[in-house]
């Protein structure tokens, strides 16, 4: 008698066919994980989810017509129910503040094993989110810019020099989300 497994519901928009094919074979391997659809950029994509609702996109970042920077506040505009991994090959923290800032469940580079890729799929369906360490990173940098920020006496600045000053609202924007994921997770 084989029990039943509700299978995690995941369309991975990605233009590399290759690199698609490649995650859809290996995630094939897991039994609570199917692979729904697949698009080639985030045009595609959003016109995929009118007739097809996954439980989580794996969103890569660089693809044309329409990036992951540009579908991701949209996707979650849109379809707030859907979680969201980032699959990129950037590892710059700024760009994993970045895409938590708009709205990422996780963020994984295309280097991570298929093993974290699965249990990313696992943990965000699961908990809402999943933290690996380079997000652990972006958020320690980005707290740590955003009390730098802080401690800045900007009275002593011009109103043209005030006005080249980072903004802390991105930092604030990217940890409110994060310590609210952890605290509803």
């Amino acid at each position: 008698m084989s029990e039943f497994v509700e299978k995690i519901k995941v369309i991975i928009c990605d233009d590399h066919l290759l690199f698609r094919q490649g995650i859809v074979a290996s995630l094939s391997m897991y039994s609570n994980i199917e692979i729904v659809s697949e698009a080639n950029d985030g045009h595609q994509l959003m016109n995929m989810l009118k007739h097809t609702m996954p439980d989580i996109v794996l969103l890569d970042i660089n693809m044309p017509v329409m990036d992951g920077i540009e579908v991701l506040p949209k996707l979650k505009k849109e379809y707030p129910d859907i979680k969201v991994i980032m699959l990129s090959m950037h590892n710059n923290v700024t760009m994993i503040a970045k895409t938590i800032a708009l709205g990422a469940d996780s963020y994984l580079t295309k280097s991570d094993t298929i093993e974290m890729i699965s249990e990313a799929i696992t943990k965000v369906h699961r908990d809402g989110v999943y933290f690996t360490p380079l997000m652990n990173k972006a958020l320690l940098k980005s707290t740590q810019e955003n009390e730098e920020l802080k401690r800045m006496d900007i009275r002593r600045y011009t109103d043209s020099e005030k006005s080249e000053l980072p903004k802390p609202d991105t930092n604030a924007v990217i940890l409110e989300r994060i310590i609210t994921k952890l605290v509803s997770g």
